[in-house]
């Protein structure tokens, strides 16, 4: 790409907004960071990530979270420490990405490039639909899932970054998958994308 863009993507459970992205990052040519994410980081520091993936986009656990000399004991903090320092230090050689989750925005806020702001929603029949389709869900289970992993990931970004989880002020974008098909809704941002890039 001739200037470099980095998109960060929130999206609730069930509303194929990793999907979107990945064929997002497909119409641009460029990498999609999501669990993959921990691949890059033991390849690029030389450390065994095995023990931290399950730390992975969790709250901290209050009350027995710690700080000394800035440092927390807190393991859900140190990865996302981990995941930020990866991705500034790409970001820095001027590598183009798109983040999933992960309180993107946090990290990238002030690096001097286009960053752009996705979230990605969608209607609630559509999200229990997908749910009970992909992991065998009942109706009711895929409902219990679904408000279950949003709030943990409300938390999550909300404890980590600076702008409210699934806030309208804090995104660029805000789509709804099922709308015009996930394929389609990834065409769309990569026109947006593209129009963005072109006013930079």
């Amino acid at each position: 790409m001739d200037k470099q863009v980095i998109i960060t993507v929130g999206r609730e459970t069930g509303s194929g907004g990793y999907e979107i992205a990945k064929h997002l990052g497909e119409r641009l040519g460029i990498t999609v960071y999501d669990k993959n994410i921990f691949e890059g980081i033991g390849e690029q520091f030389n450390i065994d990530t095995s023990a931290l993936e399950k730390f992975d986009e969790k709250p901290r656990k209050m009350g027995i979270t710690r700080k000394v000399n800035g440092y927390s004991n807190s393991p859900e903090e140190q990865v996302v420490e981990l995941q930020r320092k990866f991705l500034r230090e790409k970001a820095e050689k001027g590598e183009s990405f798109i983040i999933m989750g992960r309180a993107g925005i946090k990290t990238l806020l002030d690096f001097p490039c286009l960053l752009i702001r996705i979230f990605v929603t969608a209607d609630e029949e559509f999200k229990i639909e997908r749910l009970c389709q992909q992991s065998g869900y009942s109706r009711l289970q895929a409902q219990r899932y679904m408000i279950w992993n949003d709030s943990k990931r409300k938390s999550y970004h909300n404890q980590f970054c600076h702008v409210k989880w699934g806030d309208p002020a804090s995104y660029d974008i805000i789509v709804k998958g099922n709308k015009m098909g996930l394929e389609a809704t990834a065409d769309m941002l990569a026109e947006y994308v593209r129009r963005r890039m072109e006013q930079a």
